[in-house]
């Protein structure tokens, strides 16, 4: 697997937070871009790689709540 490829999770209700919280504040700056911020537990997001670690790397530690489980190339 590398970096650009197409990933798809399972988001955690912590991963989705986080998700919905990020994607909020994107809203304020850029409101005509499409930011979905409803994002609940077991629902499914893709997107590349890099901008999982980007978007979850830094709640993701050793003995962290987990954010997403099932990371699989799609």
């Amino acid at each position: 697997m590398e970096l650009n490829d197409n990933v798809q999770v399972t988001l955690t209700e912590r991963g989705a937070k986080i998700l919905n919280e990020t994607n909020a504040s994107m809203k304020l700056l850029c409101p005509n871009m499409n930011w979905k911020t409803d994002y609940k537990g077991g629902d499914e997001y893709s997107t590349q790689l890099w901008d999982i670690i980007g978007q979850f790397g830094s709640c993701c530690s050793a003995g962290s709540e987990l954010v997403f489980t099932s990371l699989k190339e799609v």
